[in-house]
């Protein structure tokens, strides 16, 4: 039986489904949370909360979250290093790429 054309076969859920919805809020969440930095807060602060409340019920909360603490913590990185390198001017420069990525 091909079930291509089967108009009676029920569709596989999908990211709009109701469950997966909160799931990508959260998801989503998790990466926008990095934005506390613009309250002078460390920026991986937001997402490492975010994360450690629902990584063990939502897997797309568990990656997504990991996915922007990863980031932030390089940001964080790249920010500690560049700062002692502006007195060599050098510093400005790296600073400058980390901002736009």
């Amino acid at each position: 039986m091909n079930l291509e054309n089967d108009t009676n076969a029920t569709p596989s859920p999908d990211a709009t489904s109701p469950g997966k919805k909160s799931e990508n809020d959260w998801a989503m969440l998790t990466h926008l949370s990095g934005l506390v930095a613009l309250l002078g807060i460390p920026g991986v602060v937001g997402p490492l909360i975010a994360w450690i409340i629902k990584k063990d019920e939502m897997p797309r909360v568990d990656f997504a979250g990991k996915e922007a603490i990863n980031f932030h913590i390089t940001m964080l990185i790249i920010a500690v290093i560049s700062v002692p390198l502006c007195l060599v001017l050098i510093g400005f420069v790296t600073l400058l790429l980390a901002y736009v990525m």
